[in-house]
């Protein structure tokens, strides 16, 4: 089951409901004020005598502990001309408190390993740290700081004001994002949910300290807010650090979060939105009830039966039938009542009435027809995805309280499945008939102003991984981030000790991987890490047939992935898609330069029978013809709509400006693309198939409820009609040198924000002695958005851009050094200038022995956080340590890794590899 489809906060939360129920709390020593509410389900719920609710999942197998706050807060509750409070807020939430300054609870954190993040939602703020179990006071005391005693200057709103309206502009450079805005301010007259989370740029001004201030006091409050705990942590000591920290806050009294109620709409409503470029885009809205309402377990399996799946009905009847690239729906799931959002991608050829037609009928119908196979397809989806919402802490600690945040109690999350198991046809039929009306139809049109014929550089849609303008010519703050050096580390040292909780908890650390031996394939690379606690097995399996063997055909790697999942000569895809649905499962090949990948992943009482469907579309693909048209039209399709991404854009012309065609990260144009498609025919695709598809190269990773003598009896019972030789390699890079520095400013007048890409090819592969120096050095220029040098100074000194950061690629073949940010069109210039002269301090000073020892702690401390938290994760860990012949006890080695890097090592590594004189900059933008 893909990932895409299991994202939590956007669309339906479920979990399968077959654990234990209620029983007596088994935390026996908990502090006085400290109140046990109830157990279920393996949760502990706790509540202080202030009203702060506590939430604990334990799991003792985890190497990790997440801890979340959550605000009964969000933009619902803004009044007047303060729409974005609470997100700006949020933002001002790290700016510092009475125990950290500006800058170091995010230096904190990641000293000690932590990821971190917060999130602003209509109705909810939360805020979380994910660390190695030993840090759960700091995170703890970061967040009790925080919730009372943040600073909220003047100034610094001031600063952060600059970095918002990037964000703003940022998400205003993509078309959905303005479809959405206009949909939803249309659908909604009165209520709060009229208005975009981020806020309407007129307001931003309007954000001034005594106004924050008062909306921070008002509602971040102990009794406004609840605490989720998951992971790896002893219940007594967890509870006593949270009473320790929280206990001394007063309740807030009168706290009313009451919004105007949005009256009954009487009328279709009809907006258009005519916008520069290629996009055309089809939004429709239902008002629904709230999440809490009857109505909507039915509205949810509605979801699965029009949208979600191949073989959905409007996937097939728009997607497939190349009248659309892309169309979704789903209901939200919001405290008060909301809406059900329907989104249509057109092909640009497409007339949208006509798509709006289709989705009307469909509409219509499903009033009248369902059949007993699409209810069962669809519970059959919603029960395994919640089985799948389980693998991993943080995944499931959000969906925990995401329904203590929506639906006011976290047990809903436990039941929501036997809602769902109790929906009937004519429930469905009803709710469908209720809401899918005319007067409460909600439309808006989003059509190309002037398309032209504009055709840019670009990349193939690429599938989600399975696991958020201003005239101002001004610059906002001054350089009050305190440089990491050696008093400030022995300080950030000081304060994230451990007062109470020292030697109290250890790291726990395990990761056995084991390799498997398989006799009729000897060459055969598998692993296997087992994990017998979710009924979950996942299967990475990878082979050197990735676009690098298609450099004269651009785009033949990606089309032969893809045909693979359209059908074996035994079932077409549609058949395919719903066996997999039932199974609770799902094959997907992920095409990259080096390597194609096949990702299985399926509820372990059907993994024979995935399996069995894997065999055929592997050994036995249809290779239709008219499934290849149908895939070509797609593709060209998207290619097309890459004009409207100009952080794409920029990142492939780049490419082309650094390197020459025939290389692998040379990247082809559009039109290139769009040629070499249109040419390639189905005896390439089956030729580039037989040449690089098998068993001689491949690499197997296998991770989850499953042991050794299954996965050998697995693959030698699936592979054995597979015994090609396989002789295929990347191809080696020609060899390059840095060349005299390019620039180049493509137009986009109608966008909001200057996305800029600038680097230079790099000489590292994975497997180089100096990949670790480097690795260490770019994280300390440029890894962090909020702690880097690149971070410190122009986001949070200058607050020119939300986000900036370095990176290099390495892999079987040197990839570039590139830097990436955004920022307003007016600021742009020095944007570039600061990035590159803060390069140049960086090289000239070295890292210091401060930064070296900060960076390192958070490389070592926090690998397994970023790299372990889910079965997902590890199988994608697993599959890299083969790819590039990484021993196998590398997770174990990481640390020791790191630390052995030499302070002349990693300066030696920046200097050697990274030149700001040789940037080739790309600006795409106004």
């Amino acid at each position: 089951m893909s990932k895409k489809n299991r994202q939590l906060l956007l669309l339906i939360l479920i979990l399968l409901y077959s654990m234990m129920g209620n029983s007596m709390a088994t935390t026996k020593n908990k502090p006085k004020n400290i109140n046990f509410i109830k157990k279920s389900n393996g949760v502990e719920e706790y509540k202080l005598d202030n009203g702060l609710k506590v939430l604990l999942k334990q799991d003792l197998n985890a190497p990790l502990i997440s801890f979340q706050v959550w605000y009964r807060v969000g933009s619902r509750d803004e009044i007047g001309n303060e729409t974005g409070m609470a997100h700006y807020l949020e933002h001002m939430m790290f700016k510092g408190t009475k125990e950290f300054r500006k800058g170091e609870i995010a230096q904190a954190i990641q000293l000690k390993g932590g990821v971190f993040n917060a999130f602003t939602s209509y109705d909810y703020t939360g805020y979380y740290e994910n660390f190695a179990p030993e840090n759960l006071e700091l995170a703890i005391k970061i967040e009790s700081d925080r919730m009372r005693n943040s600073r909220l200057e003047q100034e610094e709103i001031d600063l952060e004001r600059s970095v918002i309206v990037s964000e703003l502009e940022g998400g205003e450079n993509y078309p959905s994002t303005i479809l959405g805005k206009q949909l939803r301010a249309t659908a909604f007259q009165k209520h709060s949910y009229h208005n975009p989370i981020i806020g309407w740029r007129s307001d931003l001004d309007n954000i001034k300290e005594p106004n924050m201030r008062a909306f921070y006091n008002k509602y971040y409050a102990p009794n406004n807010a609840f605490i989720m705990l998951a992971g790896n942590f002893d219940k007594e000591l967890a509870l006593d650090l949270v009473h320790r920290y929280f206990d001394s806050y007063k309740k807030t009294e009168n706290i009313s979060h009451e919004v105007a109620v949005e009256p009954e709409q009487k009328e279709l409503r009809k907006s258009y939105i005519y916008y520069e470029g290629q996009v055309a885009l089809l939004g429709m809205a239902f008002h629904i009830p709230e999440f809490v309402h009857p109505d909507l377990p039915a509205l949810n399996i509605i979801d699965e039966i029009l949208f979600n799946g191949t073989s959905s009905r409007l996937t097939k009847k728009l997607v497939d039938t190349g009248l659309a690239i892309d169309v979704h729906g789903y209901a939200e799931s919001n405290k008060d009542p909301a809406l059900y959002k329907i989104v249509a991608n057109l092909n640009p050829e497409a007339n949208i009435e006509k798509i709006e037609a289709v989705i009307d009928a469909e509409l219509e119908d499903i009033k009248l027809h369902v059949t007993k196979e699409e209810m069962e397809l669809a519970k059959a989806r919603v029960e395994s995805s919640a089985i799948y919402q389980r693998d991993g802490v943080y995944d499931e600690a959000l969906q925990i309280a995401y329904f203590e945040a929506i639906a006011g109690d976290w047990e809903n999350y436990y039941h929501w499945y036997e809602s769902l198991k109790k929906v009937s046809v004519s429930d469905v039929k009803k709710v469908a008939q209720k809401y899918f009306v005319p007067r409460n139809k909600t439309v808006v049109y989003k059509l190309p102003k002037d398309p032209g014929n504009s055709l840019v550089a670009s990349s193939p849609k690429s599938k989600k991984s399975k696991k958020t303008k201003t005239d101002d010519k001004e610059f906002y703050g001054s350089a009050v981030v305190e440089p990491l050096d050696s008093s400030k580390l022995e300080r950030l040292l000081k304060i994230t000790a451990p007062k109470y909780s020292k030697d109290k908890i250890k790291s726990v650390f395990n990761f056995a991987l084991k390799p498997i031996h398989i006799d009729k394939y000897p060459s055969l690379k598998v692993v296997l890490k087992e994990d017998h606690n979710i009924p979950l097995v996942y299967i990475k399996a990878s082979t050197f047939a990735g676009s690098a063997l298609d450099l004269e055909k651009p785009c033949l790697a990606y089309l032969t992935a893809n045909m693979l999942e359209r059908g074996s000569k035994h079932r077409d895809k549609f058949t395919i898609a719903k066996a997999l649905d039932t199974y609770g499962a799902d094959i997907e090949f992920e095409p990259g330069k080096e390597t194609t990948a096949v990702e299985i992943s399926s509820l372990k009482k059907n993994l024979s029978k995935v399996m069995a469907i894997f065999k055929e579309v592997i050994t036995e693909p249809l290779f239709s013809k008219v499934e290849l048209e149908k895939l070509k039209k797609e593709l060209i399709e998207t290619i097309k709509q890459q004009d409207e991404f100009p952080s794409s854009v920029a990142r492939n012309e780049m490419y082309r400006l650094i390197y020459p065609k025939g290389h692998i990260f040379y990247a082809h144009s559009s039109e290139e693309k769009i040629k070499s498609i249109q040419a390639i025919s189905l005896v390439d695709i089956k030729n580039f198939y037989q040449k690089n598809y098998g068993l001689d190269q491949m690499k197997i990773a296998v991770v989850g409820d499953i042991d050794a003598a299954e996965v050998k009896s697995l693959i030698e019972s699936n592979f054995s009609p597979w015994q090609k030789k396989n002789k295929a390699v990347v191809s080696s890079a020609p060899s390059l040198k840095l060349q005299a520095p390019k620039a180049k400013h493509i137009k986009k007048a109608h966008k909001k924000q200057s996305e800029v890409y600038m680097g230079h090819i790099g000489f590292i592969t994975r497997k180089d002695p100096d990949f670790y120096p480097l690795f260490i050095a770019n994280y300390a220029l440029g890894g962090s958005p909020l702690s880097s040098r690149l971070g410190s100074k122009v986001r949070d000194e200058h607050g020119l851009v939300y986000n900036v950061g370095s990176t290099f690629q390495a892999g079987l073949v040197p990839g570039p050094f590139y830097i990436t940010l955004g920022s307003n069109p007016n600021n742009v210039d020095k944007a570039i200038e600061l990035t590159k002269e803060a390069v140049r301090e960086f090289l000239r000073t070295g890292i210091s022995e401060t930064e070296l020892k900060a960076t390192k702690s958070f490389l070592t401390g926090s690998f397994a956080v970023r790299n372990l938290s889910s079965n997902e994760d590890v199988t994608d860990v697993a599959s890299q340590m083969l790819l590039y012949d990484l021993d196998l006890d590398y997770p174990q080695n990481y640390a020791e890794i790191i630390n052995n890097i030499s302070l002349e090592k990693v300066n030696e590594a920046a200097r050697k590899y990274i030149h700001p004189d040789k940037f080739n900059v790309v600006v795409v933008g106004p």
